[in-house]
């Protein structure tokens, strides 16, 4: 599990409901920041205060460092991730409501259904990603590597 602030209100909403969550909290070698001369690797599990109070991240990086202090409050930063906030799901207040309150209305782009309710009429869904570190990663330049048994690749 990571994002799991978003993630457990999307399972509280019944948005969501998985068979299974694991925890990947405690995976070796997905924490922790490296330095190096030529490249800087954050582990998807490093927290984000961690990032926010890094010397060097503030130094050579300061908008991503930045970017984490922002993010939310304290208690959120102590314990939200790099992965959890790259990998949130985009936001609607439509969508992100329960099947009671949604009860009677069309389905949404996003639920499998053909209209945008944010804008009525649209083709296409209006939801909006909500990861607060893209932009700067981004304008670093970052890649992530994404890892699954046998494969490893390289994004962007």
């Amino acid at each position: 599990m990571a994002g799991g602030t978003d993630f457990l209100n999307r399972m509280k909403l019944r948005l969501i409901e998985p068979a299974f969550v694991m925890n990947i909290g405690r995976l070796r070698n997905m924490d922790g920041i490296d330095i190096g001369n030529t490249e800087t690797v954050i582990g998807a599990n490093t927290r984000l205060k961690e990032i926010a109070g890094a010397p060097l991240i503030n130094k050579r990086f300061r908008a991503i460092a930045e970017a984490a202090f922002q993010v939310a409050s304290p208690t959120i930063t102590n314990m939200a991730t790099v992965g959890g906030n790259l990998l949130q799901n985009t936001r609607c207040r439509y969508y992100d409501q329960s099947g009671m309150v949604l009860n009677g209305l069309e389905r949404c782009h996003k639920r499998g259904g053909t209209v945008c309710l944010a804008v009525k009429g649209s083709k296409r869904c209006f939801s909006v990603y909500q990861g607060d570190l893209a932009p700067a990663l981004i304008a670093f330049e970052a890649r992530c590597v994404l890892e699954k048994k046998g494969s490893t690749r390289t994004v962007p």
